[in-house]
């Protein structure tokens, strides 16, 4: 099963060791969540992310970032900048975080979505389902897209990310899917092919 619509596109940043191979976030973002750097990871690809919204206006891009982010002054600068630049980035415009990172300043969270998603931003949580917080709390959130982890849809129909996958989840009621078998990450996207 192919998607009918392509909902949105999810910006992956990664790493380029000193061998030029790039490294996955899943390889690294562990070791960085916590500190400097990993702020400084999530301002570059907020720059990233905005810069290809300005500059291809009808893409919707998932911009991946930790919960810790919100209160790291470089990134809001670099966050309000870009909405004062172009407002209507706002609609285009998806900031993901990861349960674990959310849940590790849940005030702090609500709070900032709450005041963005009024100026259009859309906000997914990932990773649902793999930490420790329960549908009662999530009620809490202003989360527009809930991303479950993938636990809960692997070998759904005997094999993984595979179209009888696809199958089982769209049947089940799932709206918008994603995994190698409707797009395997790319370091060129679509729109520069």
């Amino acid at each position: 099963m192919r998607p009918k619509i392509l909902v949105f596109y999810e910006g992956l940043i990664r790493i380029i060791d000193p061998a030029g191979r790039h490294i996955p976030a899943r390889d690294f973002i562990a070791e960085v969540e916590n500190t400097e750097l990993g702020r400084l990871i999530d301002c570059a690809t907020l720059q990233l992310g905005l810069a290809t919204l300005a500059e291809q206006p009808n893409v919707r891009l998932s911009v991946n970032m930790s919960a810790q982010s919100i209160g790291y002054p470089k990134w809001v600068r670099t966050l309000e900048d870009g909405l004062q630049r172009s407002p209507d980035l706002a609609r285009n415009l998806i900031l993901e975080m990861t349960e674990k990172s959310v849940m590790a300043a849940p005030e702090v969270a609500r709070y900032f979505m709450n005041d963005m998603q009024k100026l259009g931003l859309c906000f997914a949580i990932d990773n649902f389902g793999a930490g420790q917080t329960s549908l009662v709390q999530l009620r809490d959130f202003y989360f527009d897209i809930i991303k479950m982890d993938g636990q809960f849809t692997k070998n759904l129909a005997q094999n993984v990310e595979t179209a009888s996958d696809a199958e089982v989840l769209t049947t089940l009621g799932v709206d918008c899917l994603q995994g190698y078998h409707l797009g395997v990450p790319t370091l060129t996207p679509p729109w520069r092919q």
